[in-house]
């Protein structure tokens, strides 16, 4: 082997490695952008549905009360579209949001949304519920104090 065919291996390797940790670091910046991404989505909707149920909850009037409820209904038919189909997918933010997401689907909507039983209205809303109930039904029982199931 000569000293060009030995240089020509370690370019290759050198090149090889930088190539590899490239991809690497792409790979990471990828994962930050997706984790920002979601944690931007996150925000924009927490506060469109906190503001939509601050409004709600100082409605004085019936009409305006149930006009905003209805509001606040498609401000989370559009976060739920958003977590059905992948685009908002962190697990954490997800889970932090299930027991509101669930009371409202159970206690808030029922009674104050006429139309909440039609199966055609706040499809998206309904199946992320749905979803959410079924990963809480298998979850065992964990007392969050002492991490012990029961």
């Amino acid at each position: 082997m000569t000293c060009f065919e030995s240089l020509s291996v370690w370019t290759a390797v050198a090149s090889a490695l930088s190539a590899t940790v490239g991809l690497l670091l792409t790979a990471k910046a990828l994962r930050a952008n997706t984790i920002q991404r979601n944690l931007d989505l996150f925000v924009k909707y927490y506060q469109r549905v906190v503001d939509a149920a601050d409004r709600m909850t100082q409605a004085g009037d019936p009409k305006e009360h149930r006009r905003l409820v209805f509001g606040l209904g498609v401000e989370l038919e559009g976060f739920a579209f958003l977590v059905n189909n992948g685009y908002l997918n962190d697990r954490k933010m997800i889970d932090f949001w299930k027991p509101t997401l669930l009371g409202w689907h159970e206690e808030l909507f029922p009674p104050r949304i006429p139309d909440w039983s039609d199966p055609k209205n706040y499809v998206e809303f309904k199946k992320l519920c749905r979803s959410l109930k079924v990963s809480e039904n298998n979850m065992p029982d964990v007392d969050s104090r002492h991490g012990t199931t029961g």
